[in-house]
């Protein structure tokens, strides 16, 4: 099921635009899960959720993907597959770099996807061991950037951002080609954040940021996982059990998944 709740009938789901549901509206984006602020749907740690438009939303699972791994595709890894799934349809082959430091999963998981649609060579920038050491285990090129940031990194046609921090975000366009395109996947909360116009409009750059459209992605990424051509719980995931999931909910971890 999508973690984003859409109609499947008004005007932006008639065009595969399904995070922009106009039937569903909520202050963060409908969403199970996300409280009030995601349309008051439920979700979450819910023993029974009640699904509208059960018809749209519901995609058969299968049964080939674990229950655990299946706990990570609707938000995360779909999150990732979307990053480069089109710029690679654009560009067979172009190198993907990755801008990490938050958004930890997303991140790991976009070197699955990038790997399982055929990009050339994948890096992955951080200063953080834990994240590095499992990206170079996923086989990534890793670069330590150190305490911050530089101002670019050896461009890339296909870049992500997964930095909160305004360094990262910005070392992220400029290291992005000419032409290229760069997906932002953290939320900045900030009401501005400034960006250098300049650079992204002599270069031609496409920036892209918005939510995971998890209803469009899901049932591709099911097919490729299903597949076994991206395993999610090559991300290193910390399974806990239900009666255990307050106690850890707040733990450190890559991935979390609690199991009943």
């Amino acid at each position: 099921m999508p973690f984003q709740v859409s109609c499947g009938r008004c005007t932006p789901c008639a065009g595969g635009r399904y995070a922009a549901c106009d039937s569903y509206y909520a202050r963060a984006g409908a969403a199970f899960g996300f409280g009030d602020a995601g349309g008051g749907h439920g979700g979450g740690l819910a023993d029974l959720l009640l699904v509208p438009d059960a018809d749209h939303l519901l995609v058969p699972a299968p049964e080939a993907i674990s229950d655990v791994a299946l706990a990570t595709i609707p938000d995360n890894v779909v999150d990732a597959y979307r990053t480069v799934v089109d710029g690679l349809r654009e560009r067979p082959g172009a190198d993907v770099l990755i801008v990490g430091g938050d958004a930890p999963s997303i991140s790991l998981y976009t070197i699955l996807c990038a790997q399982a649609l055929g990009a050339g060579t994948v890096r992955y920038a951080d200063n953080d061991a834990q994240r590095l050491a499992a990206a170079s285990d996923l086989g990534a090129d890793v670069i330590d950037v150190g305490p911050q940031f530089p101002r670019r990194l050896e461009r890339a046609a296909i870049v992500v951002g997964a930095s909160l921090s305004i360094e990262g975000l910005h070392c992220a366009i400029r290291s992005t080609e000419p032409y290229g395109r760069l997906t932002v996947v953290t939320i900045h909360f900030a009401a501005e954040t400034p960006l250098p116009m300049l650079e992204l409009y002599t270069r031609g750059i496409t920036l892209h940021t918005s939510r995971a459209d998890s209803r469009r992605y899901l049932p591709e990424v099911l097919e490729v996982v299903a597949a076994g051509r991206i395993d999610p719980l090559a991300v290193p995931t910390t399974v806990v059990g239900w009666d255990d999931t307050a106690e850890h909910w707040l733990d450190p971890a890559l991935k979390m998944v609690a199991t009943r």
